[in-house]
């Protein structure tokens, strides 16, 4: 792309849930073209999750030796707010990024991990880490790859989230072939 120096960007969304009222929540970025192939950004902003049907009222299942899942209908909706600083080297069809983020949330619906399993509501998380990415077109074929290295934490405890992976990656390739 051309090089253009400044980029903000502002979102703000409305949510009206029956069950849970409204709320407003928005993003606010920046960011900073340094030259043609490398770009800075930083970026705050806040979320609002309410629990899904599934989350609330999912009846009883058991699953044997594996335990047992149920809908928790006393969850509250998670607030978060959100913080990420990132560098992006773009090239050609090339493009890689570092990005550190923190995220705090208020309620965080997740699972308690225990045999008898059901949503929970977290009082307040604390999400950390790193994520480093590509996308590309390599001899045709588009590719794309990320790694994350997160510490997520119930803030109020300081011990791990229940099935919360503190590293996870993801990879594809594809191909378009004819119209």
């Amino acid at each position: 792309g051309k090089y253009r120096g400044h980029r903000l960007q502002l979102s703000s969304r409305y949510d009206d849930n029956s069950q849970f009222g409204d709320k407003t929540t928005g993003t606010a970025a920046y960011g900073y073209q340094f030259t043609p192939s490398w770009r800075a950004n930083v970026g705050y902003g806040t979320a609002f999750r309410a629990p899904s049907f599934n989350d609330l009222y999912w009846p009883f299942a058991s699953y044997g030796a594996s335990g047992t899942y149920q809908g928790n209908p006393n969850l509250k909706p998670e607030f978060g707010r959100n913080r990420e600083v990132s560098v992006h080297y773009e090239t050609g069809t090339q493009n890689v990024s570092l990005t550190w983020f923190l995220n705090r949330v208020e309620n965080l619906i997740a699972s308690s991990g225990e045999f008898n399993n059901m949503p929970i509501n977290i009082g307040n998380a604390r999400l950390e880490g790193v994520t480093l990415a590509y996308a590309g077109n390599l001899a045709g074929f588009d590719l794309q790859a990320n790694y994350n290295h997160q510490d997520p934490r119930n803030a109020d405890t300081d011990k791990l989230l229940a099935r919360r992976a503190r590293n996870f990656a993801t990879a594809s390739i594809g191909r378009n072939i004819g119209a």
